[in-house]
Order: structure tokens, then C-alpha cells, then sequence
């Protein structure tokens, strides 16, 4: 089966491991991006994400070949030199791209779904029950002081994954998540709250009919483990060397891999992004950073900036440089993304910042504005410049 690769999202199919392997009818998978619009005074409330194509951010693709290429080319709709691509443009707009997959037959389809959150308690950050439509899974996230009252429910004597999440010892601004696997949350998650103080939320995912078995749980261990190390985004208290995922026949190497792509869709739509690691290519155009004498490289990403490898930054703060800056420049080099080589800060992995300002100013050691001075490398516009024009030649509504 051709590899595929989704050119916005990236996450779901950038590990060969979470390739398709059966024949599903769609091939590729499309994330929510919106947070879930909260409504409703009741006991238990509902929110439902819509499931058209204006909701869904990315539009997988496959090597498939010319003719099946230029099949699909010709059923879509024009698009104007302006709007954004994978080749150009900032920033992308699920309007401007709605989510397409690609069938086994070349034709493009809309792959909408809903999910659907229900507060059990009428409270919007207390326990949440997440379901996916056509989906066998439940995923629960609930906080730490509420855990001794949640875990009477049915729920938490089933078998699943977790992960206990919570913040930085050395920085607040960065996650720490532990991964692991049991028979019985409920009993698992108890033991843990006596010997790991850092957690202040915890989410776990099981099956409506407690069919996860003992080799099921390890592979999604195994797998959320391998997916976070790899992002790089928040620090894994779990100890290394990693477990090795058991190997399942490839029926049901399939549809525990499926399973995984819908938990990576419920991770995102809890905000939960340390398993979420921007392919080689993020789909757009690379572009340069060269304020104060720095050498920076990088891409726009759905949810911030990405730094590459081997960018050169100033070592020395400036004066101008702001606390959270500062701390974020030495989060840096305690985590071992950037270290110091005589006057200069040397990027040495990619590392996804929220905006492109925090990633100038990372680079630069002083607050800086990351729109004005990230420059494309095919034309040396600027982001700044690029909105403009995308603005100018936005579509209006008429009245």
C-alpha cells in the first residue's frame, strides 16, 4: 500500500506504523481543529463538533500515481494563485482547504465525523466523556482531586491506556505526561496517586465492551510512547528504554492502529498535543530568519512555528528580552533542543514553537516580531506581507 501523508495535520500518518493496513474505504484521516462550542445549564450537558467539510483542516494525500493524480485534480475546484497551499502561503484556513480523502477509487470525498462530549457532571472542566461517531471507544478525562469520586464509574474497571499529564518541574509552560497500560484504570491510577505527584489530570481510553486485551493495551503503549519522544513537546517520565510493542497478526496490528488514529484525534480536541510532531515537511515553503546577525530556518505549522535543525541564534539575551522569553531561551538548553557555541544559541532538533514571535525571539535573545521578520525564502515577503495580501484578495461575502 502507498505510504500516505496528510500535507496539513501530519500526525495521524507520519509514523509507518500507523499506516492503514486493511482496506478501509477512505483512506487518510481528517482532525478537528475548533474547540467544542460548551452550551447548556442542565446535569449533563452535550457538545457536538459539526461534521462538514468547513470543519476539517487537512486533506490527506497519496502517491498513487499521475493518471489517478490528475483524475482527482480535475474534479476539484479551481483555486486562486492567492489562496493558501502546500507550496505557498500564510496562514492556512480550514475554509480555504476543506478536508478531502482519498478513496481506493482516486475520487476526492468528504470524511466528516462528529464527536461528541458529555459532561456527566455539568461542568466543562470536570469529567468529560468522549466519543467519535462510528467509533468502539470511549476516551475519559478527568482532574486529580476529582479522580476518588470518578473512578466509581463502570468506566475505570475496564482495561485501557492512560496518561497522566501535568506540568514541568523546570517549566510551567511545558507538559509532563507519564503513558501506561492496565487491566483496571481505576485500581492502576490509585497506586499511582501515592507515587507520582506530578500529574493534575489524567485521560485514558477503553472500548464500550472492555475488549482491549493484554497485547492491545501494550501496543497502544508502546506506540503513544514512541509518538511522544518523537515531538519532542513535552518531557516523558516514563523510563527508558521504551517497552517494545508485542507483534499482532496484521488483522490486528490494523485495528489497533486505527484505534490509535481516533485516540490522536480525542488528544488534539483535549488540547493535549505531545503527540502531535510536525512531519519533515509541514507544508508550506521554508522561511529565514536573519534579524541581529542570527541564521534561522523554518516552516509554519497548524498550531505555531517550527525551528529547524541547525538554526543559529544569539546566545546573549538582549536587553529587550522579556521573563517568559528569557526562561523559554533556558528551557531551551536544559531540554537539550539548543545549546551554546561560543556567542551563538545552535539548534540542535526541531522544535515547534507557539507563535512565529516566540520563535524569533528565541533565535534573536530579545522580544521581536516574528510576522515582520520571517521572510520567505522564494520571495522574501514577509508573513506579515503574505496576510496582507491574502486579505486583500479574500472573497467577501456580498450582502
Amino acid at each position: 500500500m502507498p505510504p500516505i501523508s496528510c500535507w496539513q495535520c501530519g500526525i495521524a500518518t507520519s509514523t509507518p506504523a500507523l499506516q492503514p493496513r486493511a482496506s478501509p474505504s477512505l483512506r487518510g484521516t481528517c482532525k478537528p481543529d475548533a474547540p467544542v462550542p460548551w452550551g447548556g445549564r442542565a446535569a449533563g450537558l452535550r457538545a457536538t463538533m459539526g461534521s462538514g467539510a468547513d470543519d476539517m483542516p487537512c486533506r490527506p494525500r497519496s502517491n498513487r500515481g499521475e493518471a489517478s493524480a490528475s483524475a482527482r485534480q480535475s474534479r476539484r475546484q479551481p483555486r486562486s494563485a492567492m489562496q493558501p497551499n502546500s507550496h505557498n502561503g500564510w496562514p492556512w484556513s480550514p475554509l480555504l482547504s476543506p478536508c478531502r480523502s482519498e478513496s481506493l477509487h482516486g475520487g476526492a470525498s468528504v470524511t466528516g465525523f462528529s464527536i461528541t462530549v458529555f459532561l456527566p457532571e455539568g461542568e466543562p472542566d470536570g469529567l468529560r466523556l468522549v466519543e467519535k461517531s462510528h467509533w468502539t471507544g470511549v476516551g475519559l478525562m478527568t482532574r486529580r482531586d476529582r479522580f476518588p469520586e470518578d473512578r466509581k464509574r463502570d468506566e475505570f474497571g475496564r482495561s485501557g491506556v492512560y496518561v497522566l499529564v501535568g506540568p514541568s518541574e523546570f517549566d510551567l509552560s511545558v507538559r509532563r505526561i507519564y503513558v501506561g497500560e492496565t487491566r483496571n484504570v481505576g485500581k492502576r491510577i490509585g497506586a499511582h496517586s501515592s507515587k507520582k505527584d506530578f500529574w493534575t489530570e489524567l485521560v485514558f481510553f477503553t472500548k464500550k465492551d472492555d475488549s482491549l486485551d493484554k497485547a492491545d493495551i501494550q501496543h497502544l503503549e508502546a506506540e503513544l510512547i514512541q509518538l511522544a519522544r518523537k515531538a519532542g513537546s513535552a518531557e516523558i517520565d516514563n523510563e527508558e528504554p521504551d517497552p517494545a510493542p508485542p507483534g499482532p497478526t496484521e488483522a490486528k496490528r490494523a485495528d489497533i492502529d486505527s484505534f490509535l488514529l481516533d485516540m490522536l484525534v480525542i488528544f488534539r480536541l483535549l488540547g493535549i498535543d505531545a503527540f502531535d510532531a510536525p512531519g519533515p515537511d509541514a507544508g508550506f515553503e521554508s522561511y529565514a530568519f536573519t534579524l541581529g546577525g542570527t541564521n534561522g530556518r523554518g516552516t509554519p505549522t497548524r498550531k505555531g512555528f517550527l525551528v529547524r535543525e541547525g538554526s543559529r541564534g544569539n546566545a546573549r539575551d538582549l536587553k529587550s528580552i522579556t521573563r517568559g522569553y528569557a526562561a523559554l531561551r533556558r528551557g531551551l538548553i536544559d531540554h537539550g533542543v539548543a545549546e551554546e557555541e561560543g556567542d551563538e544559541l545552535i539548534f540542535r532538533r526541531d522544535h515547534e514553537f507557539e507563535s512565529p514571535s516566540a520563535a524569533g525571539s528565541a533565535l534573536y535573545g530579545g522580544s521581536t516580531s516574528g510576522p515582520q521578520h520571517w521572510k520567505r525564502e522564494s520571495d522574501g515577503k514577509s508573513i506579515k506581507e503574505i496576510e496582507a495580501e491574502l486579505l486583500a484578495h479574500a472573497d467577501m461575502p456580498t450582502e
